[in-house]
């Protein structure tokens, strides 16, 4: 039967009093409370400032992507386009007068004139001639005088006039006569005194202009190549209306140019009927082929 060796104490112990193995236990207690004192604030100041910048990095990406959206959600709406402003080209005459120049020399563009009393209550007109003869928009409704006002008036100038000019059809075609292309202006006085005025003056005519996109422009008048229809003092009573009628060829004119003249294209164009400075508004209508 064998025998263990008894065990021999440890050698750092064998030796050793009891007061110095007090002592040790003591000096590793202290050691381990040692190790558990709190860390300087220098090193939680740190920490605190990368938990903040990790906070704002990530609200800066969120705030970022919610615009990066919004700005392409807005890409997605095209513009709208603009329409075309819309335009009426109208032609000019080029053909010659299929007649000739004896023809069209000879023939009379302007009929009697028919002088006619009508009530008092005649369309007034709302436009005024310009310098150059063209016809014009005029004065607004709130600009002209008032209707009781110009009755109780007991004297009459060329201005208190009232012009309106009326044609017989609203379409023309190029073949029509003159006998089909009636232009009218009715000269009414609204006031309670007799108009005298001087025909020679302040002539009566009448005009057609084209109407294109640079504006009117005048392509005949009756009194180009023939006399005014009235000429000397013409009285226009008070209250009453005078009534004056031409015929018109189609062919165009300007004055002293009574030969060679050209048909009137197709197109739209403007009758005027003109008593010196003072004008109608314009009646439309047009010329077919």
């Amino acid at each position: 039967m064998t025998h263990q060796p008894p065990r021999r104490p440890d050698r750092s112990d064998f030796g050793s009093s009891r007061a110095e193995r007090a002592d040790r236990a003591d000096r590793a207690e202290r050691a381990s409370h040692a190790d558990a004192r709190p860390l300087p604030q220098e090193i939680y100041t740190r920490r605190r400032v990368a938990a903040a910048a990790v906070i704002l990095a990530v609200a800066a990406l969120v705030v970022w992507g919610l615009t990066a959206f919004a700005r392409s959600g807005g890409d997605d709406e095209a513009p709208a386009t603009p329409a075309p402003a819309s335009s009426t080209l109208v032609t000019t005459p080029t053909e010659p007068n299929p007649e000739g120049s004896d023809a069209a020399s000879s023939e009379t563009d302007a009929t009697a004139a028919e002088t006619t009393s009508t009530d008092a209550n005649a369309k007034s007109s709302d436009a005024a001639a310009t310098e150059d003869g063209e016809p014009s928009k005029g004065a607004s409704e709130t600009d002209k005088p008032d209707a009781e006002a110009l009755a109780a008036k007991k004297t009459c100038e060329l201005e208190d006039l009232q012009l309106t000019t009326e044609l017989n059809k609203t379409a023309f075609a190029q073949d029509d006569s003159a006998d089909n292309r009636k232009f009218s202006v009715l000269i009414h006085n609204p006031t309670g005194g007799d108009c005298v005025i001087d025909t020679d003056d302040n002539q009566l005519r009448f005009a057609a202009f084209s109407i294109a996109r640079e504006g009117y422009q005048q392509i005949w008048s009756d009194t180009d190549c023939n006399k005014p229809m009235i000429t000397g003092e013409q009285v226009f009573p008070a209250g009453e209306t005078r009534k004056f009628t031409a015929a018109w060829s189609g062919l165009d004119s300007a004055p002293e140019r009574c030969d060679a003249r050209q048909p009137a294209a197709p197109g739209a164009y403007a009758a005027v009927g003109f008593l010196g400075e003072n004008s109608s508004a314009p009646v439309t209508f047009n010329v077919t082929g």
